[in-house]
């Protein structure tokens, strides 16, 4: 029996076999079976069993307030090929019916009106659309469907029209207009389709409230309209307001929401001309096995997009929701506003398509929309995207991300020819590309996964903003070794466009052969940058193009193990490369910061570089550089202002060695300047005295001679390796010294002395000091005349 086998593959709950079980038997038993699938409850009117497989439902049946008409069910199901004809009046606008039985509604025949009405299932005992199910429900000018399995419809006055409590203190006369709401006293029940086409007409509204809901295969479709699914874990009140033709849910904040999920290549359509919008709010929102949600606009007016609210979101198994204009309307926008996490895993089963989220320019003038997403963390791994991008005249697409904890981008493709990660970028055409800005407290790209806003034709790159408040790390390359993990902000070779916007190979036959759109800038904004292993933070150019802008505020930035940041071209200038660094920037194990231009040995002047951090290390063997060379062009500037520089030596040609340098191979040399306080850099990395200094040599062996003007003095500038006293440690900082020869000795003995300063009114550096009644240390222009004796016996002063 096809009920049963509907319910099986629904995984449904133990008693809701059972029911649907009682329902196949009573079904199988006769012809006459089929006749118990609609029953009028009686509340309405008289109670009474409707007879099959064409079911006539007419206006006389229920009871007519105004334009809206109720209609009260005690069954209503469909077997396939079964029809519930509804007919009304001209004036009807809405036909609203309740499911009173107990029994879930098993919907896999066709539900049809004779008017441009909107209808609306009520059963709170649960909603199954089979794979039979069709909707031929109004017109353009009305047609909306609604299902729900909560209680009740709600107006504004208060008054319910109830499945559960059919014989309420409400009365139809007040029902007036169009529902302002749902209400449900109980724990709502699901709603559930398994291969189900359900389709309203153009303009209208598809909207599916319940406890959980999930779709498996088949398509929920609206075209140029609406379709909204959500779920309620809970007893509690979803309101509903009308714009048009147009229903769309308002929840409270109060209200606990449900799963709602899409498997097996399932579908959400509302792509057409233009203006369709899809809503959808749950708990966790899955989209599995290539499932699709799409408001592509592909006409004149402009999409209005797709939005998710949910606690979590997860895409995966090659499953995309796009937003695409191919036409001259602007495309729709994607807003995820997602409280815990976001997660994007993986590829098809043939890992042909990636797990997605796009808004994209398909070869055409419209703009495409942009990506917003606001979550907790945002994960994307194992060939996962999220994009906007341009191949027409039409401006491709911003990404913005808001996520409180951590951003985490991850590997890539199983073919390792995809990384994971997110993207603006522009290619056929002249349109320029979106703009890309993360924001949030940790960013973490590592094993070949990229973060990149491209041109890879005319248009202009887009630019890439990163403000990330404790770390930015960016850690290895794929499997294969051939991607980077990267942040990248500039042009492209044309050759790497291999996305479209269903992950397929783009079709490189009318693309340049180089790129000649001028890249975008990239900034960072952290407290620590890591950079390993061949990471890399690069606004370089591998067309015609000129390379974009870096410029990056940090704490402190670690490149390690084939670390690079660059502003590199293949033939155009190179860009220009700005760091503030509070503490510290380290160069280890051939790790490089470059603006070299033409690495393919062509032209192009070197950019610049310009480099504000207290210390600048690098380990002179391990081959670590920071350069601003060209091949033909003229060689770069380097500003370097710094405390200290270790181990990296200023040199007129790269070498072996960590190095500094400024050249061209066949034009002008480039200019470095290095503002330091302290360390010249030629002299490489500095080197500590191994030896402490022996104070006892400092200080002058013998006494002044009696009445001598010239008084011994010990000066200590700085405050490293001599200490301030010789009894006293000494310290790390270098230091400079004035030496005095020390007076002829002679024999004096011990006697009241007064020494006498000549004294003039102008300052003069202090020659004693005294202690006050206070206890302090007060210095003194005067070696102080003592009026007692120091009890010392006569000594003999020589100079050995």
């Amino acid at each position: 029996m096809l009920i049963r086998r509907v319910l099986r593959s629904l995984h449904c709950h133990p008693c809701w076999i059972r029911s649907a079980i009682a329902l196949g038997t009573i079904a199988a038993a006769s012809d006459r079976a089929i006749a118990q699938n609609i029953t009028l409850d009686g509340s309405l009117g008289l109670a009474k069993t409707l007879t099959g497989p064409n079911y006539v439902i007419p206006q006389s049946a229920g009871q007519t307030v105004g334009s809206n008409l109720f209609h009260s069910f005690g069954k209503f199901s469909l077997n396939a090929g079964e029809v519930a004809g509804f007919s009304s009046a001209a004036n009807i606008q809405n036909i609203l019916s309740r499911v009173t039985g107990g029994s879930p509604s098993l919907i896999n025949g066709s539900i049809f009106t004779d008017q441009p009405v909107n209808f609306f299932l009520i059963n709170p005992s649960g909603i199954y659309f089979g794979p039979k199910a069709q909707l031929n429900v109004g017109s353009a000018t009305r047609g909306s469907f609604v299902a729900t399995t909560l209680d009740a419809l709600v107006w504004a006055d208060g008054s319910q029209f109830s499945a559960t409590n059919p014989g309420g203190s409400s009365s139809l006369l007040t029902m007036v207009g169009d529902p302002s709401g749902f209400i449900s006293s109980q724990l709502p029940k699901p709603i559930v389709g398994s291969a189900s086409t359900l389709k309203v007409s153009e303009n209208q509204t598809l909207l599916l409230l319940g406890g959980d809901v999930s779709w498996k295969g088949g398509l929920l479709q609206a075209r140029s309209g609406r379709v909204e699914l959500a779920g309620v874990a809970e007893p509690g009140t979803v309101k509903l307001n009308v714009e048009g033709n147009r229903w769309r849910l308002k929840f409270l904040d109060s209200v606990v929401q449900a799963d709602i999920s899409l498997t097996n290549q399932a579908a959400i359509d509302v792509s057409s001309q233009g203006s369709g919008a899809i809503q959808l709010s749950g708990r966790q929102v899955t989209f599995s096995d290539e499932s699709k949600v799409s408001a592509n606009t592909l006409g004149n007016r402009n999409g209005q997009g797709i939005f998710i609210q949910a606690v979590r979101l997860t895409i995966q198994g090659g499953s995309q929701v796009s937003a695409t204009t191919t036409g001259k309307g602007k495309g729709g926008i994607i807003d995820i506003n997602v409280s815990d996490s976001v997660e994007l895993i993986g590829t098809s089963a043939d890992g042909q398509k990636p797990s997605k989220l796009a808004s994209d320019v398909k070869d055409a003038g419209g703009d495409a929309g942009n990506v917003k997403i606001t979550t907790r963390q945002l994960l994307v791994r194992d060939g996962a995207r999220i994009s906007a991008s341009g191949s027409g005249t039409g401006q491709g697409g911003s990404i913005n991300v808001y996520a409180t904890d951590r951003v985490e981008l991850s590997g890539t493709a199983p073919s390792d020819r995809r990384p994971s990660g997110l993207s603006v970028q522009t290619s056929r055409g002249n349109g320029k590309a979106g703009n890309l800005t993360i924001t949030t407290r940790k960013l973490t790209i590592r094993n070949g996964a990229e973060v990149s806003a491209a041109t890879f034709g005319a248009g202009f790159g887009g630019n890439v903003e990163v403000n990330a408040s404790e770390l930015v790390e960016l850690i290895g390359t794929s499997g294969n070794g051939k991607l980077r993990s990267r942040l990248f902000a500039g042009t492209g070779n044309p050759a790497d466009v291999i996305r479209d916007g269903d992950g397929s190979p783009s079709d490189s036959s009318n693309l340049p052969a180089f790129s000649t759109g001028d890249g975008g800038s990239l900034t960072v904004k952290t407290q620590l940058l890591t950079v390993r292993d061949r990471g890399q933070i690069s606004v370089g150019s591998q067309g015609l193009g000129k390379a974009g802008e870096l410029e990056i505020d940090s704490g402190s930035i670690l490149l390690d193990n084939g670390a690079t940041l660059n502003a590199q071209t293949v033939s155009g200038d190179g860009g220009n490369i700005r760091l503030r660094v509070q503490d510290l920037l380290l160069l280890r194990r051939n790790s490089n910061l470059s603006t070299t231009a033409g690495t393919a040995k062509a032209g192009g002047d070197g950019g610049n570089v310009d480099i504000n951090a207290k210390f600048i290390v690098a380990v002179p063997s391990e081959n670590s550089d920071i350069t601003a060379n060209a091949f033909q062009g003229r060689g770069g500037s380097i500003n370097i202002t710094t405390s200290s520089i270790f181990g990296s030596q200023l040199r007129s040609r790269p070498t072996s060695q960590s190095d500094i340098t400024a050249s061209s191979e066949f034009g002008v040399d480039g200019t470095v300047q290095i503002n330091t306080l302290d360390v010249d850099p030629s002299r490489g990395l500095a080197t500590l005295p191994a030896e402490l200094v022996d104070a006892s040599g400092l200080v002058a062996q013998t006494c002044p001679a009696s009445g001598s003007n010239v008084a011994s003095s010990f000066t200590v500038t700085g405050s490293g390796g001599l200490p301030d006293n010789p009894s006293e440690t000494r310290t790390s900082n270098a230091v400079w010294t004035d030496w005095r020869q020390a007076a002829p000795a002679s024999t004096h003995s011990q006697k009241d002395v007064a020494i006498q300063s000549n004294l003039t009114k102008e300052p003069v550096e202090a020659q004693g000091w005294v202690k006050n009644d206070r206890g302090e240390v007060v210095l003194t222009a005067a070696v102080p005349y003592y009026s007692h004796r120091f009890g010392l016996t006569t000594a003999k002063c020589y100079v050995p």
